[in-house]
């Protein structure tokens, strides 16, 4: 059971060095662009008229340009839909650009979803809020040890 209003809040600070909070024992990080931070979507009303909306990132347009997406939807019949349509397809190409994995000792309180705070000094990450998008339950029978393994996203 979760909360949706608290969906985003953060429910488990993981951290390197051993302090009170869980382990890290091992980490992969990675931060990217998008491969698309403007969309243009075109849809078709009632009447058979063109209707348009467009979304666009700021942020991402500043640092790589504009990468522009059309698409065309006739299923769309108004310009506030085709609008949405368009925040929709970059809210998608955000949660792909920070992505991790991390390897911990077993925590049978994670769960899918959560929202996590690492910080691991180690691969400069500060205070770095991720989501688990997956979970891995391993055992390593040389090491006789049992090990989580967390697939990150962006939060």
């Amino acid at each position: 059971m979760f909360n949706l209003y608290l969906f985003n809040e953060v429910l488990f600070n993981i951290d390197v060095p051993f302090s009170g909070f869980h382990v890290i024992l091992d980490g992969q990080y990675i931060t990217e662009s998008t491969e698309i931070n403007r969309a243009y979507i075109i849809g078709r009303d009632q009447y058979g008229n063109p209707v348009y909306g467009t979304a666009s990132e700021a942020g991402e347009i500043a640092l790589v340009g504009e990468r522009l997406d059309f698409q065309q939807e006739l299923a769309i019949p108004t310009e506030a839909k085709a609008g949405d349509v368009a925040s929709a397809i970059l809210s998608k190409m955000r949660l792909t650009t920070k992505r991790g994995v991390i390897l911990i000792p077993p925590n049978c309180g994670q769960e899918l979803f959560d929202v996590v705070e690492i910080t691991d000094s180690g691969a400069n990450q500060s205070a770095t809020k991720f989501r688990v998008v997956g979970i891995g339950f391993e055992f390593n029978p040389r090491e006789a040890r049992y090990e989580h393994r967390l697939i990150l996203g962006a939060p």
